[in-house]
């Protein structure tokens, strides 16, 4: 099963990379690439990886649009990415101790203090004069229907796994657990320059802090899920509404 996921991130990074290239070049290059990484992943891991692998890679050209993919290729292949790396620890990761009404409850916490980090910050920013949110939410408005629901279901998921589940403790292994919350935070806030808004950034590093150091405390992911998929479906619903 770990296997698995190694193969969906090879096919993630691979047609993420090709959605790059211009579109008179997209299919001999998907078709090349996949041929020869199918190949490379029949010879070092296997006949069922290399047919899975070849599977997904149809499945992208066939389900999803040109258009926003590369977003998903990004999510499929940070998701595949830890899901590979945290097969092996995964009970640890699962088996919390605490009632699931208690660990919903903190995602609900966890999402009220996220807003309140959200408008410190907007009260700052408007105290310096500057702010490009208007960027971040053209962005939003842009985007196709489908991306917008894997904005608050995949996404929060993904990104949680990925960026707290993963991350803080391989940083944590080379300093301590805060400062590794805090390299996350930067790393999280990076990945959000596609808006093409300062303020969104600063957002993301600000409320991935949030959830990083609530992960780094208690070890818990789902909370974390939780708070960041209800902070995404407000947020993109208060910009389809009010603007």
């Amino acid at each position: 099963m770990k296997n698995y996921f190694l193969s969906l991130f090879i096919a993630s990074v691979l047609f993420f990379i090709i959605s790059a290239l211009p579109r008179e070049f997209f299919l001999p290059a998907v078709a090349a690439g996949t041929l020869i990484s199918g190949a490379l992943i029949f010879k070092f891991l296997g006949k069922m990886d290399a047919l899975l692998f070849l599977l997904v890679s149809l499945a992208y050209v066939l389900v999803f649009p040109l258009e926003h993919v590369n977003t998903l290729y990004m999510q499929m292949g940070l998701g595949a990415f830890a899901a590979y790396f945290l097969w092996d620890g995964r009970e640890k990761l699962l088996n919390i101790k605490a009632k699931l009404w208690r660990r919903v409850l903190d995602g609900a916490l966890l999402f009220i203090l996220m807003i309140g980090a959200g408008i410190v910050l907007n009260i700052v920013l408007n105290v310096i004069g500057f702010n490009d949110s208007a960027n971040a939410i053209r962005v939003v408005q842009e985007l196709p229907l489908y991306l917008l629901i894997l904005a608050f279901t995949l996404v929060p998921v993904v990104e949680e796994l990925f960026f707290r589940a993963l991350l803080i403790p391989l940083f944590a292994r080379y300093s301590n657990v805060w400062a590794g919350a805090v390299l996350s935070s930067l790393f999280f806030g990076i990945t959000h320059t596609a808006y093409g808004s300062i303020t969104e950034i600063a957002g993301a590093m600000l409320l991935g802090l949030v959830l990083a150091l609530y992960f780094a405390k208690k070890g818990d992911i789902l909370p974390c899920m939780i708070a960041h998929a209800i902070y995404n479906f407000l947020s993109i619903f208060a910009i389809k509404m009010l603007f």
